[in-house]
């Protein structure tokens, strides 16, 4: 997997204490694999390629995989895990996996003290967490596995989208309308040709 397992078990331990860690496992006919998410992100890892240390990070969290075709979450709450009603992957997270085509750039910027990334699309800007750019570690592939190197960063309806044919991550984009003007700004020019050195 292209994600640095340290970074995503923050991740995902923030989403267990926040509202809960989902996971889901599909079953269907193409690729069988998991989906582990939180609010504004996703992961999923194709199933025969999945790596024993990512399964062991959900099982520490939320107990236990899920079987085919179920999903769960798991939080701190008092009841813990929760069943949920299972929706096919494909239709459960369209505006997440759908690319629409273009390639998003994720620039040097970023907006310090929130630690937010400016990320530039056809469609227009917005900002993602940093800690999201530093999940990224394609230096983690396994090529013995037959793992390749990771597409992207794509334009979906609703974020971002970086994959392999081991996983991919779907990171929501955000876009503050009280800063309108900025973000108009933001859109006309080339950040990181303006951040270069004279």
């Amino acid at each position: 997997m292209f994600l640095k397992r340290s970074i995503l078990k923050k991740i995902m331990k923030e989403s267990y204490k926040r509202g809960g860690l989902h996971v889901s496992r599909d079953d269907g006919p193409s690729r069988p694999g998991y989906t582990v998410s939180g609010y504004g992100w996703a992961v999923w890892v194709d199933e025969a390629l999945m790596t024993k240390e990512f399964k062991a990070d959900i099982v520490e969290l939320a107990g236990e995989l899920p079987d085919p075709g179920t999903q769960f979450c798991a939080s701190t709450a008092e009841d813990g895990l929760q069943m949920e009603v299972y929706i096919e992957r494909e239709r459960w997270m369209q505006g997440w996996w759908n690319k629409k085509g273009d390639r998003a750039h994720i620039t040097r910027l970023v907006i310090a003290p929130q630690g937010r990334r400016i990320v530039q699309t056809n469609s227009g800007s917005g900002f993602i967490g940093e800690v999201f750019v530093d999940l990224l570690a394609p230096d983690q592939i396994d090529e013995k596995k037959g793992e390749t190197v990771p597409d992207g960063p794509y334009e979906t309806e609703q974020g971002i989208l970086i994959g392999n044919n081991a996983c991919f991550l779907f990171v929501q984009m955000w876009r503050d309308e009280e800063l309108s003007r900025f973000w108009k700004e933001v859109d006309r020019m080339d950040i990181d040709e303006l951040m270069k050195p004279e």
